[in-house]
């Protein structure tokens, strides 16, 4: 009786550990931190390029955050994070006076 009880309660503490963090609530450590300056030339060795190489992209001017903090309809703040997908809204249905195409 005990084990099914129990089996429950790991699981229901789980599962509500994952839904009540917002990583995006403020900036992470990796986002504070320097980037480094790019290796030098060694001496005596020979890079070849290959055109299939892939290449880190030099650091953007402005950085987007990670989240941010906007208002809802509702006037109430809440943050929005880019891992999130944004609300759905479906389109207003036609209003009963106009009629359907005819085809």
């Amino acid at each position: 009786m005990r084990a099914p009880v129990l089996i429950a309660l790991c699981g229901a503490l789980l599962l509500s550990a994952c839904s009540a963090n917002r990583r995006c609530a403020g900036t992470p450590s990796y986002q504070k931190e320097d980037t480094l300056p790019a290796p030098g030339a060694v001496e005596g060795l020979t890079v070849p390029t290959s055109p299939s190489a892939l290449s880190i992209p030099a650091q953007p001017a402005q950085s987007e955050p990670f989240g941010k903090k906007v208002k809802d309809a509702d006037g109430r703040s809440r943050y929005e994070c880019l891992d999130v997908p944004p609300p759905f809204n479906p389109p207003p249905a036609p209003a009963a006076s106009e009629k359907a195409p005819k085809s």
